[in-house]
C-alpha cells in the first residue's frame, strides 16, 4: 500500500513521511481521528515484527499501582479470558518477544513475531489485555498480582502475598535499589520521581483494588497510548484491527500526564541502611553514590557526552577516576552511569564497599580528578576509542537481549511521550559528529564543569549495613498486620478465607 501525507486509513491520518536513514527505512506517524491515540510506523526490511503499546503512567504515591496493573491486565481480557494468556501464548505463539515494563513513568507491552498470522493475533492479545483486562470486573486477579492476606503457615495470625509484592520485596533487598531510590527521591523532591513506580514493599498493601480500577479507567484510555510498529508488516490491516476492533468505540479524552522539570535545589543527602553483605567487613561495607542530574531528554549530544565521561572515567582499570580511587584504597571498585530513561537523567558515581568514614577523602580524590581532567584536557586518544564504541553499538542498533524493533520501542517510547520529534532518536550520526568534533575545543571538559564540579542539582547517598534491616521489616510489618487483623469478625476472617480459596 502506497501512503501520502494526508491520507486516513480506517480512522487513521496520515501526518508525516520521512527517510530513516540509520535504519535503511521510511517512518510514517499517523494520529488515530476520533480517539487521538499515535501511531508510528518504522517500514524497512525486517522480518521480525514488532508492536508496542505504552500509556504514559504517573505515579503519585509509592503503591506500585502501574506495576501492579502491568500484571494484573495480563490475566485475562474480555476477549481472551484465560487465566494467564502469556503462558498459553508462549506454547502456542511463535513470538520472539513477549513482555510488559513499568518504567518510573511510563508502562510498555511490546511484542514481536516473524510469522503474519501471529502477530496479528498476538496484537489483539495485546489490544484487548489493556483496554479490557478482567481486573477490572475481577477483585482477585488484583489480590493475587498486588497483595492479599493470608493465615500463617503456623496458623498464629496472617501474613501478606502477592506476586508484585514479593518481587518488590526481593528487589529492596538489593543496595542497588535501596541507593537509586534514595538517590531519586533527593534529586527530584518535586516529581514524579520521588516515587517508587513498581511499588516500595512498605506502601504496595495500602493501594485498594478500586484505586487500582481507577487507575486503569484514568490512564489506560486511547487518548493516552502510543503505538509503535516495525518491520515489514501489512499496516492496512493492523490499522483496521485497532481501529475496527478496538478504538472505534471511544473517543478523545484528554490524560493530564505532563511532568515537571526539577528546580534547582539545594544539595541534599541521605544515609540509610541496607541488608549487609556477608563475607564483608564493616569497614567496607559501605556503599555511596554522588548523583547529578546532568540535562534534560532532548539534550542528546550532552547527554551522549555524560554516558560517554562515564565510560571514560570508570570504565577500566586504567580509567582515571577508577584508577584513583582503586590505588588510595578507598573503596573495592568505581562504576559510573547514567540513569535515564527519564525526563531528566542523572549521571551517577557508585563507590563500591568502602568506609563510611572516608567520605571526605572519597569526595576530594573525586573532584581533584575533575579538576585535573578539566585543567590539563581530556586524553583524547582514550575518549576517542569510548567514542567509537559508543558509535559502532548505535551503528549496529545493538540492544543486548531484546530484538531489535523491540529495542528502538523501548529507546524512543519515553521522549515521544516527553514530546520529542520520533525521529530524534532514530539517529545518532549528527551526534556522534558534533561530539567527535568537540574533543578539541573543550566540550567535554565545560561538561564536566557544568554538571558536576558546579553542579546546582546533586546528591549524596550513603548505604550503611545492617544486619537487622530485614527482621526489622519484618517486625514492623507483622505489628501493622496484626493491628489490621486483630479486631476481624468472624465473618471478616470467613471472607478471607474464601478469597484466599478462589486464588488457588
Amino acid at each position: 500500500m502506497i501512503l501520502h501525507c494526508n491520507d486516513r486509513v480506517y480512522g487513521f491520518s496520515v501526518n508525516d513521511i520521512r527517510p530513516a536513514v540509520e535504519q535503511d527505512g521510511v517512518l510514517y506517524e499517523f494520529t488515530h481521528d476520533r480517539t487521538g491515540v499515535k501511531l508510528a510506523w518504522l517500514s524497512r526490511k525486517e522480518e521480525n515484527k514488532t508492536f508496542c503499546i505504552g500509556f504514559a503512567t504517573i505515579p503519585d504515591n509509592d503503591c506500585g499501582m502501574f506495576h501492579i496493573l502491568e500484571h494484573a491486565v495480563l490475566n485475562g481480557s474480555k476477549r481472551y479470558p484465560v487465566k494467564e494468556p502469556f503462558v498459553e501464548l508462549m506454547k502456542s505463539s511463535m513470538q520472539t518477544f513477549l513482555n510488559a515494563m513499568t518504567f518510573p513513568d511510563r508502562t510498555l507491552y511490546p511484542v514481536s513475531s516473524r510469522n503474519e498470522k501471529d502477530f496479528e493475533n498476538l496484537v489483539r492479545v495485546y489490544m484487548d489485555a489493556v483496554l479490557h483486562p478482567l481486573v477490572v470486573e475481577n477483585p482477585e486477579i488484583f489480590y493475587q498480582e498486588g497483595w492479599h492476606y493470608e493465615p500463617e503457615p503456623s496458623g498464629n495470625g496472617y501474613i501478606r502475598n502477592g506476586v508484585v509484592l514479593n518481587e518488590m520485596k526481593g528487589a529492596y533487598s538489593s543496595g542497588d535499589a535501596i541507593l537509586q531510590r534514595e538517590m531519586k527521591r533527593l534529586l527530584y523532591p518535586d516529581t514524579c520521581y520521588r516515587y517508587e513506580a513498581g511499588g516500595f514493599p512498605e506502601d504496595i498493601s495500602r493501594l485498594s483494588y478500586e484505586q487500582l480500577v481507577e487507575y486503569h479507567r484514568k490512564y489506560y484510555r486511547p487518548s493516552n497510548a502510543y503505538i509503535f510498529l516495525d518491520g515489514e508488516l501489512p499496516v492496512e490491516r493492523i490499522l483496521s484491527i485497532l481501529d475496527m476492533e478496538y478504538l472505534k468505540q471511544y473517543k478523545r479524552e484528554p490524560v493530564e500526564t505532563e511532568i515537571s522539570i526539577q528546580k534547582k535545589t539545594a544539595p541534599a543527602e541521605a544515609v540509610v541502611p541496607y541488608p549487609s553483605i556477608p563475607g564483608l567487613p564493616e569497614e567496607k561495607a559501605a556503599q555511596m553514590g554522588f548523583g547529578y542530574v546532568a540535562g534534560t531528554f532532548d539534550e542528546k549530544e550532552k547527554l551522549c557526552a555524560a554516558a560517554m565521561l562515564a565510560e571514560y572515567l570508570a570504565g577500566d582499570q586504567d580509567a582515571p577516576l577508577k584508577k584513583a580511587i582503586l590505588e588510595q584504597e578507598l573503596a573495592q571498585d568505581v562504576e559510573v552511569f547514567l540513569y535515564d530513561g527519564i525526563k531528566q537523567p542523572f549521571l551517577l558515581f557508585l563507590m563500591r564497599n568502602t568506609d563510611k568514614n572516608r567520605r571526605d577523602e572519597i569526595s576530594k580524590v573525586l573532584r581533584e580528578t575533575l579538576q585535573g581532567i578539566v585543567r590539563c584536557r581530556i586524553d583524547k586518544d582514550r575518549m576517542k576509542a569510548v567514542l567509537n564504541r559508543m558509535e559502532f553499538q548505535a551503528r549496529e542498533q545493538e540492544f543486548g537481549w531484546v530484538p531489535e524493533g523491540v529495542g528502538l520501542a523501548l529507546k524512543l517510547m519515553g521522549d515521544w511521550m516527553y514530546g520529542l520529534d520520533i525521529m530524534e532518536d532514530l539517529k545518532s550520526e549528527s551526534v556522534f559528529t558534533f561530539l567527535r568534533g568537540s574533543l578539541e575545543n573543550g566540550y567535554f571538559e565545560n561538561i564536566i564543569e557544568e554538571m558536576i564540579l558546579s553542579s546546582e542539582n546533586q546528591a549524596f547517598v550513603c548505604l550503611t549495613p545492617s544486619e537487622d534491616i530485614m527482621g526489622e521489616r519484618l517486625l514492623r510489618e507483622k505489628k501493622e498486620i496484626n493491628g489490621m487483623t486483630k479486631g476481624w469478625s468472624e465473618q471478616e476472617k470467613g471472607e478471607e478465607a474464601h478469597k484466599l480459596r478462589k486464588l488457588k
